[in-house]
This record gives structure tokens, sequence and C-alpha cells, in this order.
């Protein structure tokens, strides 16, 4: 298991950003606990969290002299593991 969680390990690309293409997976990670995945498994439900965060943006309508240039996000990981590693996100 550690070996495998350390292969989980996602960068931000070069440009800064990551790409909506397609291009590159979304990192996003769930758990299921310990459970044989095989043609048999059945798993109704997984619940996934992202590993990366949309920044929306809102202008009031009210507001008409409007321009968006650019959008900075200051003091975020460039770099981190999809899987939690903590005890309280993760156990063995």
């Amino acid at each position: 298991k550690a070996a495998a969680l350390a292969a989980l390990t996602a960068a931000v690309p070069a440009e800064g950003k990551w790409p909506v293409d397609g291009s590159k997976p979304f990192p996003m990670w769930g758990d299921i606990g310990t459970k044989t995945i095989n043609e048999t498994t059945e798993i109704k439900n997984i619940n996934l969290l992202r590993m990366v965060a949309r920044v929306d943006v809102v202008v009031p309508t009210a507001v008409t002299n409007f321009k968006l240039s650019s959008v900075y996000v200051y003091n975020y990981n460039t770099q981190g593991t999809v899987v939690p590693t903590t005890a309280a996100g993760l156990t063995d």
C-alpha cells in the first residue's frame, strides 16, 4: 500500500494551471475500505474528493463597465498526493 501511495503524486503543470481539455487526468480520490474488486463486486456509491479547486469570479449584473484581465491565486501548493497521508484522512 505504501508503494502505491508513493506513486500517487501530482504536480501543477509548468504553465501554472491545470488543463481542462482532458489532456491530463483530474486528480481525485475516494476510499471504500478494504474490499476485493473483481467482476462481481457491487459498489453503489463512492464519494470522491478533488485535489484541485476552481476559482469563480462573480460580477453583479448592475456592474456594466468591467473586464476581467487575470486572476491570481497565492500561496498554493505546487505538488501533492492524490490520496491523503494523514491518519485523519486515511487508515491502514
